[in-house]
């Protein structure tokens, strides 16, 4: 967001991408991934379907999702509802650990590029600490 007595910079940029486990991996390869977000459920997070409706409209779909679709919040119950079998999920880097264990798939690389982390702070000048913690982050997300 924009605020006029703050400056916003963006931290981290978190693409996501819909996951899946490997058995659901090999039937969303074969049908194909416009096929696969109709049919499969799309779990979404706090927010719902607006992942998934922003997924779409990024990749040219239709949002046109199964009627078995689900919400759940929490994203560690989420995580393992992929990880179970229960549906497609939109995940970012952080799950990065459950994709390099091969718990997780990429099932496209068409990837929604709207989230990420942004540092919000003041416009008045930064005590020398301070800055020295901004200037950290930044060269930490920089990796």
């Amino acid at each position: 967001g924009e605020w006029k007595e703050y400056e916003s910079r963006l931290l981290l940029r978190l693409p996501s991408v819909p996951t899946a486990n490997t058995t659901l991996a090999k039937e969303v390869e074969s049908i194909g991934i416009e096929a696969a977000v109709k049919q499969v459920p799309l779990l979404g997070d706090s927010s719902g379907d607006t992942g998934w409706r922003a997924w779409h409209r990024a990749v040219g779909l239709p949002y046109l999702p199964s009627k078995s679709s689900l919400t759940i919040p929490d994203s560690n119950s989420r995580v393992q509802a992929v990880i179970d079998g229960q549906g497609i999920a939109l995940w970012d880097r952080l799950v990065a650990p459950e994709i390099k264990s091969g718990q997780l798939v990429e099932l496209t690389d068409r990837k929604l590029d709207t989230s990420g982390y942004y540092l919000v702070f003041t416009k008045d000048p930064h005590a020398t600490q301070v800055q020295a913690m901004v200037d950290w982050l930044f060269a930490q997300t920089a990796i």
